[in-house]
């Protein structure tokens, strides 16, 4: 790499072009429809993870950059509760489940952007209509299990 290269090299320098790289990071994350990672102490989310307030629970044991451990355990809950309600016997197994983890991570995605909306004093309207979407899908899944009561 010459030095022309290398004086090129890293990530935002100025103030507008720094709020545009978070900003656009903000969007991946909240727009995400997997897991995110564990960036541990790194965290958006570190001032209110749950699992700093578990006794005898450290974070600096997690592996770094794996799936978040509060939303593996939210996705799990839902997804056992759901399974819970219904008899699987009586039901289109492989469709089930792809509904059940749609609907889990309609779930996770809308508890991360409650948590960023928490956390921030003012909230961008993307972020407000990006929940509303996510709220209508969620609706949608509600009223499809409901009927399988």
């Amino acid at each position: 790499m010459d030095q022309k290269q290398m004086q090129y090299r890293g990530g935002p320098r100025t103030d507008e072009t720094k709020t545009i790289s978070a900003r656009n990071s903000t969007r991946t994350g909240l727009g995400c429809t997997e897991l995110m990672s564990c960036n541990k102490h790194k965290c958006y989310y570190y001032s209110i993870c749950r699992l700093r307030y578990i006794e005898g629970v450290s974070i600096s044991g997690l592996p770094l950059n794996g799936s978040c451990i509060m939303e593996i355990a939210e996705y799990g809950i839902i997804v056992r509760n759901l399974f819970d309600m219904v008899s699987i016997k009586e039901l289109d197994t492989a469709r089930y489940y792809s509904d059940v983890h749609e609907y889990a991570m309609l779930c996770v995605q809308y508890n991360r952007i409650n948590n960023y909306i928490i956390l921030n004093e003012t909230v961008p309207e993307w972020v407000m209509a990006l929940k509303y979407k996510i709220s209508g899908k969620l609706i949608k899944k509600s009223k499809l299990f409901m009927s399988l009561l």
